[in-house]
């Protein structure tokens, strides 16, 4: 009787067991937009972290990446990214700008002498702009970097005297350059990357500020001769996701995505260092006249641009503790 009373106490209990209903986590599947050429390394590098991301989680959370700028601009992603439209992304320098136009003071020029003292200054940063992000409906996932953008022309510039009557490219959104280029007396041109080639080979460009990575692999070296090692702008991106995506996420996934993208972007970023290495190799062996002029001849061109934008585009607050930071890394307190 004892036994038939614990068999009939276990049958009631995988009953009510039975009555509970399951909680499943329901897959997310999150859509990433990059302008990473796909079959490029650089793509290759996010599918391995995908198929990471999708792993850890169980196979609860995948990315679903859009490659070779398929998205549109940088200005679209970043309204689709506010629409829902997508999820994430990996934006570029004008990307970041489209949300946070604070971050132009880590591309100002000449700031920067190595890519070790804008690591140090937006690490100091970074919880600040974070903030400031979030409260845009923004998550940073991590920084990225396309490194440091050069002056590439038709004709060597030593000066900022060779910049009066030039038609300069200027990425959309950049005002930076822009500011920099008419207070050399040139003409800046925005428009979207793709038409850069064109406008060498048939239209009104005859100079622009880009890194050796792009100069290369976007074949405008085929209509440049000249480019000098003078940092006058740090392309300074970021790995996004909307905060609405990012909150339906569990606790969690939201520490497996964030540890990955930080794993995989020091990865990025050390490859993106490498390959600004090689182009600039390249360029040499193709035949560019690579020339590094004194900073010192550029540098009252700079300051001015700097004093221009300082107070509108950012707050002068802001400029004074970048500076302070740079004082302070220079003086070894890092």
């Amino acid at each position: 009787m004892r036994n038939l009373k614990i068999i009939l106490g276990t049958i009631a209990m995988i009953g009510i067991l039975a009555s509970i209903p399951v909680v499943v986590a329901a897959e997310t599947t999150l859509r990433m937009a990059t302008t990473a050429p796909m079959g490029s390394a650089w793509y290759r590098l996010f599918k391995k972290m995908a198929r990471e991301v999708s792993e850890k989680t169980g196979g609860q959370v995948k990315l679903k990446i859009y490659g070779d700028g398929l998205q549109g601009t940088q200005k679209k992603v970043v309204t689709k990214l506010k629409s829902g439209k997508l999820d994430a992304a990996v934006l570029t320098s004008e990307g970041v700008r489209e949300i946070m136009k604070e971050v132009m003071v880590l591309q100002l020029p000449l700031l920067f002498a190595s890519a070790k003292e804008l690591d140090f200054v937006r690490g100091k940063l970074t919880d600040e702009l974070e903030k400031k992000l979030l409260a845009k409906g923004f998550k940073l996932l991590s920084w990225g970097d396309a490194g440091f953008g050069y002056l590439v022309s038709k004709a060597p510039i030593t000066t900022p005297a060779g910049l009066k009557g030039l038609t300069v490219w200027i990425e959309p959104g950049d005002s930076v350059t822009k500011k920099l280029v008419e207070l050399g007396g040139g003409t800046p041109k925005e428009m979207p990357m793709a038409g850069v080639l064109n406008g060498l080979k048939d239209g009104p460009l005859q100079a622009l500020v880009a890194t050796p990575l792009m100069v290369v692999g976007l074949q405008w070296y085929t209509q440049v001769k000249s480019l000098a090692v003078l940092p006058l702008s740090a392309g300074v991106g970021a790995a996004v996701i909307s905060k609405a995506s990012w909150d339906k996420l569990t606790a969690e996934q939201q520490k497996v995505v964030a540890d990955v993208y930080q794993r995989w972007n020091l990865k990025l970023r050390a490859k993106v260092l490498s390959d600004n290495r090689k182009s600039l190799a390249l360029l040499k062996e193709n035949g560019i006249s690579v020339t590094t002029p004194a900073k010192s001849a550029f540098q009252s061109l700079c300051n001015d641009t700097t004093r221009a934008l300082s107070g509108s585009l950012f707050p002068a607050s802001l400029l004074a503790r970048v500076k302070q930071l740079l004082v302070d890394y220079r003086a070894g307190k890092h």
